[in-house]
């Protein structure tokens, strides 16, 4: 990939971002006494929350523009996490833990929620989304090649369908426009597959032509477009939900060892996790790099899996049940 240097510019993010009250989260520390590991949320921020792998490995919050914040919690129970969800349903976050077989739930400030049920069917999980229309959670199995849905207590639910034509599947997103789930194949397929929320394979007409090892996989409300992360020859390719590629004017660079994706609706930012670089990068939806005021501090292990955690408004909505 060719890279070019090239002035950004700069998105007066603060001015575009939804309102977002976090429950529970600890107030600002004494005037004049600075806080180490950064300061609480703001009220009226979203929060960017990325899940890194490591034993146990970590989860580290910050505001929109890669500033560290202390949310309190320990995130007990990770293990090695991959892949991290926000379920507006309910406010929590779930993480897929790679090397436990496990998924766990905390609510936005890191502290484990019990559930009833045990996330049966996981198996090396490397990918989770949360379907707003059924409330179910949708968990990648690299160890099984399949997909297995839950409910928000980790209750296992019962798919018509068999996920079929996945090859060591990684990524997931869920498109709230068509109710369709993406996911992304690695090795040696290469390829974006499409299925209803019963697991059934849907035929686009479109080829998913410019994937190199896709890995994230996000949906952008701003454009209905699918941008996915091509681990191999270090891109992030658009595309429409029939799997058209689309052009986009910029060309993501500062890549390096791209995986996890999410949009940010209020500051209509793109957020990309990157492996090798272990910093995220931030982008606008043609692909022009934006220059965040943070530096992303506080990443001890590798950056994997990334979500955004939306305003009330836009995520706490009635289930269809």
């Amino acid at each position: 990939m060719l890279f070019q240097a090239f002035k950004s510019t700069r998105i007066a993010a603060a001015g575009l971002l939804f309102v977002l009250t976090l429950a529970g989260c600890h107030t600002a520390g004494v005037a004049g006494s600075p806080n180490p590991f950064g300061p609480s949320p703001s009220p009226g921020t979203p929060v960017v929350y990325i899940a890194q792998s490591g034993s146990p490995g970590s989860v580290t919050a910050y505001d929109p523009e890669g500033n560290l914040q202390t949310v309190g919690g320990a995130w007990t129970k990770l293990a090695n996490p991959r892949a991290i969800a926000y379920d507006g349903g309910n406010g929590l976050l779930y993480v897929a833990n790679l090397t436990g077989n496990t998924v766990t739930a905390y609510d936005t400030t890191g502290n484990q929620q019990v559930l009833t049920g045990n996330f049966a069917g996981a198996n090396v999980p490397s990918g989770i989304a949360y379907d707003s229309s059924n409330g179910w959670l949708y968990v990648v199995n690299q160890g099984s090649n399949n997909v297995t849905a839950y409910d928000e207590s980790g209750d296992l639910q019962r798919l018509s369908g068999s996920w079929s034509g996945l090859s060591n599947p990684i990524g997931i997103a869920f498109d709230p426009s068509n109710g369709l789930l993406y996911v992304t194949s690695g090795a040696p397929n290469y390829n974006v597959g499409a299925y209803d929320q019963d697991g059934n394979r849907q035929t686009l007409s479109g080829s998913w032509s410019g994937l190199s090892f896709p890995t994230g996989i996000a949906y952008v409300s701003k454009n209905g477009w699918l941008y996915v992360a091509n681990s191999n020859n270090t891109t992030v390719t658009a595309y429409d939900q029939n799997g058209n590629q689309q052009q986009l004017s910029g060309s993501f660079v500062g890549l390096n060892g791209p995986y996890g994706i999410t949009y940010n609706p209020g500051a209509a930012l793109i957020y990309v996790t990157n492996i090798k670089g272990g910093t995220p990068t931030a982008y606008d939806t043609n692909g022009n790099k934006i220059v965040l005021s943070g530096a992303w501090s506080g990443i001890g292990g590798t950056p994997y899996g990334i979500t955004v955690v939306p305003p009330p408004s836009a995520s706490h909505r009635s289930k269809k049940r």
